[in-house]
């Protein structure tokens, strides 16, 4: 807030009058010009600082992190090969007559033939499953035609019970 409200009216008019037509413009655009250097300085010196400041690092890793050296190579001729013949025990081969073919009969076969499921058990209605029960108390809870369960109601019962 200004604390004189006639300052600017006064500096108008002293403007108008003693000022070229396109001073204002002029002036304007200067004042603009110079935010926008201003504004490029400043990025191009954050650019600066971040490439320094990655280079620093780059430079702090490369010293604490292990260096390979070379290892010195014999002071033999380069262009002469040395070899000597590998062990047998690290050789690996194949035998001839190793594998033992069994060869079998009819008779050293012995057939096993399974039965069919229904034999080991048979299907039980709501009525004989709650006649297993004995009369204790139990809901059958379904959900769908064939997916029910049998849920006890007294919780003793619930850890198993003998059944009659």
């Amino acid at each position: 807030m200004s604390v004189n409200p006639g300052k600017h009216e006064l500096l108008d008019d002293v403007l108008a009058e003693a000022a070229p037509s396109g001073f204002r413009s002029d002036l304007l655009d200067r004042v603009l010009g110079e935010a926008r250097h201003q504004r490029v300085r400043r990025a191009r010196n954050r650019a600066f600082a971040s490439t320094a400041l990655v280079a620093v690092l780059i430079a702090l890793a490369a010293r604490l992190l292990p260096s390979h050296k070379e290892l010195p190579f014999p002071n033999a001729d380069p262009l002469l090969v040395h070899s000597q013949p590998l062990n047998p025990a690290v050789l690996v081969a194949t035998q001839p007559q190793t594998l033992l073919l069994v060869h079998s009969t009819e008779s050293s076969v012995a057939m096993v033939q399974t039965s069919p499921s229904e034999q080991f058990f048979s299907f039980i209605g709501d009525t004989e499953l709650f006649a297993m029960l004995g009369g204790r108390p139990a809901v059958l809870v379904c959900r769908g035609l064939m997916d029910c369960d049998l849920v006890l109601v007294n919780p003793k019962d619930r850890n198993g019970f003998p059944i009659r």
